[in-house]
């Protein structure tokens, strides 16, 4: 695993900060930014982008975060202005401005996966008969959960 994903409080000396629930949330946003990264074509992993190599120490990580590199990088790819939101605040370095785990799960950007899901029913016109009933039967438990609207929708 990489060390590129680690909070700053995790690469802080034994003693000196605390890691919680906070350091997880900046690893998940280490994670969906390296991810997006990849999906969007970018010629470099974050880790190239932050110039952390192979033989790079953890002191070589603090000052990556504290030169706002996490940051540049979040805007070094094309993303809508919801992932955006929810990755700077993932990737805050102060503990205080970071956004917690619950707020992620709130967040508009994982509530669009309910919208591909009702465009994937709407395309079941054209699938194999057998195919659309299975994804059916499959879905259909989690329709009660999507907000109102997408469903009149």
């Amino acid at each position: 695993p990489s060390f590129a994903y680690s909070s700053p409080e995790a690469m802080a000396p034994l003693g000196e900060a605390q890691v919680g629930s906070f350091s997880d949330a900046f690893s998940l946003g280490c994670l969906m930014l390296d991810s997006l990264m990849r999906l969007r074509g970018s010629q470099r992993s974050l880790e190239e982008y932050l110039g952390i190599g192979p033989n790079s120490t953890p002191r070589s990580l603090i000052v990556a975060h504290n030169e706002g590199k996490y940051q540049s990088a979040v805007y070094s790819v094309e993303m809508n202005d919801h992932c955006r939101q929810l990755l700077l605040g993932l990737l805050s370095v102060p503990i205080s401005s970071r956004i917690g785990m619950s707020m992620v799960l709130t967040s508009p950007v994982f509530h669009q996966t309910e919208v591909m899901a009702l465009r994937t029913i709407d395309a079941l016109g054209s699938k194999d008969p057998a195919e659309a009933a299975t994804f059916l039967k499959a879905f259909r438990p989690s329709l009660s959960s999507y907000p109102t609207y997408l469903k009149r929708n």
